[in-house]
C-alpha cells in the first residue's frame, strides 16, 4: 500500500464512529446509516482534501460529507 493511502486509511479510521453517528442521527435507521457511512468512508479514502489538514478541518469535513450522504438517502426514498 502506498504511503499516502496508508496515512489516509489511518485518518479515516479515526473518524469512522463520528461518520456513522452523524448518519444514524439523521437517518434513525441502523441499516441505512451503515450503508451511508460506508459510502462516505470509501469516498474519503480517495479524497485528497484530507492530506495535511488539521483535525478540526477533517472532523468538520467528515460531518459535512456524512450529512450530505444521509440527505441523499432520505431524498432517494421519496
Amino acid at each position: 500500500m502506498e504511503p499516502k493511502l496508508r496515512e489516509r486509511v489511518h485518518i479515516v479510521r479515526q473518524y469512522e464512529v463520528h461518520c456513522y453517528s452523524v448518519c444514524y442521527y439523521l437517518l434513525q435507521n441502523e441499516e441505512q446509516a451503515i450503508k451511508a457511512a460506508q459510502e462516505v468512508l470509501m469516498r474519503l479514502l480517495k479524497d485528497n482534501n484530507l492530506d495535511n489538514k488539521s483535525n478540526l478541518f477533517i472532523e468538520q469535513y467528515v460531518k459535512k460529507q456524512s450529512m450530505k450522504e444521509s440527505l441523499q438517502v432520505i431524498y432517494s426514498k421519496e
